[in-house]
């Protein structure tokens, strides 16, 4: 279900009233319907395909992204690494004493511990690192930004600013919609750049660079922040610049030729990311999360990148 989840653009009342007025309007029979064709399972076969993927994925791969790069896993195995480091510094003052065969058990029980989260982390890398699946998760992410596009230009052309009329078809979406496309994103950025090799990524950058500027559309500056931070994972290779104080990570071969056409040539992003980027750059003062004060300096470091490569 998708009923708790925090939504793009509506409040919990928003949706509420909503709902009930669908439920007030008259079916085709003459009846209050309320959208029953739904809850008689009217929805087509694809159409629910397209949500349990969006959700398997949501609870699966993405969890698994945030377990190995900045979650619970990660920082398991930095601690259980540090308590190592300091049993074994603690053990060998208690060589000889009595003490020593306790020492040592809860030594071995910490490297036990520890193996077992090196191993859990090799099967998620390898899931996650499995080419044609990699190639699939990355498809079906440019399925749904183009989809989320269609909902806020159904003519097929989108065109900025978007409407001030906020549809409800689009406000009534989960959040984790639009943070999973960045989420994955991010990570086959830094991780897995070779997902991206050869793969058209103009409706990817369109999706950025429509969402940062529109935040009656997408009103968590936090997500915002994080459409961002996708745009920064995506900048083409530089070469080292000390006088400019950074150096952008090695992609593969030929990479760098379709970002440098997104960043240099694409109209939309010519006309749009700069100002799209600048609202960003502002709101992320008001971040909803709770590391707000730290959040917005990263986020305003990863802008000030962007706009250094646009300029």
């Amino acid at each position: 279900s998708f009923r708790d989840d925090a939504k793009l653009a509506a409040s919990k009342q928003e949706e509420d009233a909503w709902i009930k007025q669908q439920q007030q309007q008259p079916s085709s029979n003459g009846t209050p319907d309320g959208n029953t064709e739904a809850a008689d399972g009217g929805w087509h076969f694809i159409c629910e395909c397209f949500f349990m993927t969006a959700k398997a994925l949501h609870l699966g791969i993405i969890k698994m992204i945030d377990d190995v790069t900045d979650g619970r896993m990660y920082w398991d195995q930095i601690r259980y690494a540090e308590a190592i480091q300091q049993a074994e510094q603690a053990a060998a003052s208690y060589v000889g004493t009595p003490a020593e065969p306790l020492v040592q058990r809860q030594l071995d029980d910490l490297k036990a511990q520890f193996d077992k989260l090196v191993a859990l982390k090799v099967c998620y890398d390898t899931v996650l690192g499995n080419p044609d699946f990699a190639a699939n998760c990355l498809a079906f992410y440019r399925l749904m930004a183009a989809w989320l596009l269609q909902l806020v230009s159904p003519g097929g052309n989108t065109l900025l600013p978007l409407p001030e009329q906020v549809p409800m078809s689009w406000a009534l979406l989960p959040e984790w919609f639009v943070e999973d496309i960045a989420d994955y994103l991010i990570y086959c950025a830094r991780y897995q750049p070779r997902v991206l090799h050869n793969q058209q990524l103009s409706d990817l950058m369109m999706f950025m660079v429509v969402f940062m500027g529109s935040p009656n559309y997408l009103k968590s500056p936090h997500l915002r922040g994080r459409l961002s931070e996708v745009v920064n994972a995506l900048l083409p290779q530089h070469r080292e610049d000390p006088a400019a104080g950074w150096q952008r990570g090695r992609r593969v071969m030929g990479q760098d030729q379709n970002l440098s056409y997104l960043f240099e040539t694409h109209p939309t992003v010519l006309a749009h990311m700069v100002p799209s980027l600048l609202t960003v750059y502002a709101d992320v003062e008001h971040t909803d999360r709770h590391n707000n004060f730290y959040a917005k300096f990263s986020t305003r470091q990863q802008v000030g990148d962007i706009l250094m490569h646009c300029w």
